[in-house]
């Protein structure tokens, strides 16, 4: 699992990143990195705040670059 989301930013990608499976990021960001991004279901929840409910997943590949030279744009502090 990599993620830009917090601390776990810090430890980057790694080697992964042809195919991404992402929770909540949006297609326009996607497609910005990856040729084909398909959205493959949503997660809803009950109890959840506004903001984590009813978030895409996507399914990305077709990587049109480095994930590791896109990173420090991508780190998200929320």
């Amino acid at each position: 699992m990599i993620s830009a989301h917090n601390n776990f930013y810090v430890w980057g990608p790694g080697d992964c990143g042809a195919v991404l499976i992402t929770v909540g990021v949006d297609l326009s960001v996607l497609q910005r990195f990856y040729a084909n991004a398909t959205r493959v279901a949503t997660v809803t929840c009950d109890y959840c705040m506004a903001n984590e409910d009813d978030l895409p997943v996507y399914l990305a590949t077709g990587p049109t670059g480095s994930l590791r030279s896109v990173w420090p744009g991508i780190k998200d502090f929320s």
